[in-house]
């Protein structure tokens, strides 16, 4: 890896010359990872929410890495930087100059600056790096529950899009020095990390206003903000994800396809509430929050089975071969199946039932193949003796109506 300390440009005229041969620029992808240093020792205050895993960090001094590993399209061997899996091809460069190789196998005069003594070489002699940038600010971090992140691909875009547009709402002008992203936290409780949003300033040094707003009564406005706009923005009456009026203006570069509307007034209702979202919940006008400075242990608890079936069941399905779309809707995140041409699925989640709610729907798009009802009840409903279950409860009831077959987990 290579650090960037200084800039300079060599220009070829037949590469660098505008032509009318296309009307489009040739546009290139390049794969960047974001590495945050959560150093505790920058922390200057920090909160939780007690019993839903949401807190906050505001850090000094706080060094964010940007990482280019090379041209998306190039592919290359798969790699885990800062807690993510990506594709990283690299740049290949002159390990004299350092000046971008263009022919593999071969050495140009064109791929050398011309004092490079490798200029005339017969063989090449190149390096595979990749490139970073570093700038040393101020960040505050908000650590998202499990409950929200575990099995929702449309939960961390969508909220960090909230964040900024409940930033907007509160000074009154797009924030356009303070940018945020994606990282994973470290527990003191656990070897795992959670994943986290932090919003930093481009500015380096910060300008002190995420000081101001580490408070948790302040960080409850901003989300509750973003919440009143995203649940009466008319697109969710047009079939679109989001729309100019609430979270596409700030959907970040590649992430227009996973910002929603829906997850968003989902997931923010059950972070303003201090709990995991259902149908029956009510915002408040004001903070309900019990705020505590201990870092909460986060258990294994059987809420969670929903979101662990997500994740299992789809590891399962990419190991069939199996293409997955994910859909955002107000219950929750649907998936389109397609095992092949003509096998074809669909998973809902929290469908009624007559007066009974699985909390998934598997139907075939085969009219012979009856549905399946997902229930997650956990070890403490399914540990009973089958001859204790009713036919008569509303799960066996809706099942036996709907012709369905019924899994328990």
């Amino acid at each position: 890896m290579v650090e960037l300390t200084n800039v300079s440009a060599v220009i070829r005229r037949e590469e660098a010359t505008i032509d009318d041969s296309t009307d489009e620029r040739s546009r290139e992808r390049f794969t960047i990872i974001t590495a945050a240093d959560i150093d505790p020792a920058n922390v200057t205050k920090h909160w939780f929410v007690k019993d839903l895993g949401f807190g906050a960090k505001h850090l000094r001094n706080l060094e964010v890495r940007w990482l280019n590993l090379g041209k998306t399209a190039a592919g290359g061997s798969t790699r885990t930087l800062a807690g993510e899996k990506a594709d990283a091809s690299l740049f290949r460069l002159c390990s004299e100059c350092g000046k971008l190789d263009t022919a593999t196998g071969r050495n140009k005069r064109s791929d050398h600056r011309p004092w490079c003594s490798q200029r005339e070489a017969q063989d090449e002699s190149v390096v595979n790096l990749a490139l970073a940038r570093k700038l040393t600010t101020e960040g505050l971090l908000l650590r998202l529950p499990l409950s929200v992140t575990m099995g929702d691909s449309f939960a961390v875009p969508s909220l960090a899009a909230s964040l900024l547009l409940g930033l907007r709402e509160r000074i009154g002008g797009d924030p356009d020095h303070l940018h945020i992203t994606t990282v994973r936290d470290p527990s003191k409780h656990s070897t795992d990390a959670h994943e986290a949003l932090l919003l930093h300033d481009v500015v380096p040094g910060g300008t002190g206003y995420l000081a101001e707003l580490a408070n948790p009564d302040i960080v409850w406005d901003v989300l509750h903000r973003a919440w009143k706009i995203v649940k009466d923005c008319p697109c969710q009456d047009e079939g679109k994800l989001s729309c100019e009026n609430c979270l596409l203006p700030f959907a970040g570069v590649g992430g227009v396809k996973k910002t929603s509307r829906a997850a968003a007034e989902r997931h923010l209702a059950g972070l303003l509430t201090g709990r995991e979202f259902d149908d029956t919940i009510d915002v408040p006008d004001s903070m309900p929050w019990t705020v505590t400075q201990e870092e909460p242990i986060v258990t294994d608890t059987e809420s969670a089975l929903e979101k662990r079936f997500r994740v299992v069941f789809k590891e399962r399905l990419e190991t069939l071969g199996a293409t997955i779309t994910p859909k955002p809707t107000e219950r929750g995140e649907e998936w389109e199946i397609a095992l092949g041409s003509a096998n074809r699925w669909t998973l809902r989640p929290q469908e009624n039932i007559l007066g009974s709610k699985p909390d998934f729907v598997l139907t075939s798009r085969n009219p012979g193949v009856p549905p399946t009802a997902i229930f997650t009840d956990g070890w403490s409903t399914t540990q009973a003796p089958r001859t204790t279950v009713s036919p008569t409860t509303p799960k066996n009831v809706a099942t036996c109506a709907m012709a369905a077959t019924r899994w328990s987990l």
